[in-house]
């Protein structure tokens, strides 16, 4: 039987609004001005949420779409 697995998502603006040391907790690997600096260049690019670098399957906001396993 298949099934679709979605992954989570975080708001980019909460993401934004840690501080570094809460980013890097959260998001990693990295450091919280990396981190910070690619969620800006998501947001500069349209997105709203944050998925995870792993995810293929993204709407134009960036919430996962799903994907299929069977």
């Amino acid at each position: 039987m298949a099934s679709t697995t979605y992954h989570i998502h975080i708001p980019i603006v909460s993401l934004l609004a840690m501080s570094d040391a809460e980013l890097e907790e959260t998001l990693s690997p990295g450091t919280g001005v990396e981190l910070r600096a690619k969620l800006v260049l998501m947001q500069a690019a349209g997105k709203t949420v944050f998925t995870g670098d792993d995810c293929d399957q993204q709407d134009a906001n960036g919430v996962c779409l799903g994907h299929r396993r069977d």
